[in-house]
């Protein structure tokens, strides 16, 4: 039987957040470049003063490693860390997006439709990269860990 303090990731040190942010934000980098690579291919549409392998790089990896101190945070202050993470995951990465938009539509920016194109999808993967793979790894470590107490026990 399953209670709330069965969360896997309450207990888990905070390297291993940090590290599961890593490789969230890599695998959001990586999929984030390819994106852009194909979508500047097939749609010729290039901002590559704001937009490039560098830029995308680092605004898919610096979030998902604040994600992944937050989540850390959530996992000493909260029972049910990993619910509250995801639901906050897709909550701020909805809002991000308003936020953007509105943003642009308020300073009056002439930004083109192919700029949201390319955009959008990459904010959108990251929150989604977030909102799986950090949870997926300290899940996964919270187990080992558990594992290793009751063996020692």
């Amino acid at each position: 039987m399953h209670t709330v303090s069965d969360d896997k990731a309450i207990g888990v040190p905070l390297n291993q957040f940090l590290i599961g942010g890593a490789w969230a934000g890599l695998t959001a980098a990586l999929i984030n470049n390819i994106y852009s690579f194909i979508y500047t291919s097939i749609t010729g549409f290039s901002a590559s003063g704001a937009v490039n392998i560098f830029t995308v790089a680092i605004a898919s990896f610096i979030p998902l490693m604040l994600a992944a101190l937050v989540y850390y945070l959530l996992s000493y202050s909260t029972s049910k860390p990993t619910t509250y993470f995801i639901i906050l995951s897709v909550i701020l990465t909805m809002f991000s997006e308003r936020l953007r938009v509105f943003a642009i539509y308020v300073y009056e920016y002439d930004v083109p439709v192919a700029f949201y194109g390319l955009i959008l999808p990459m904010n959108f993967m990251a929150g989604a990269v977030a909102a799986i793979v950090i949870p997926l790894y300290i899940v996964r470590k919270g187990w080992k860990k558990r594992v290793k107490e009751q063996e020692h026990a």
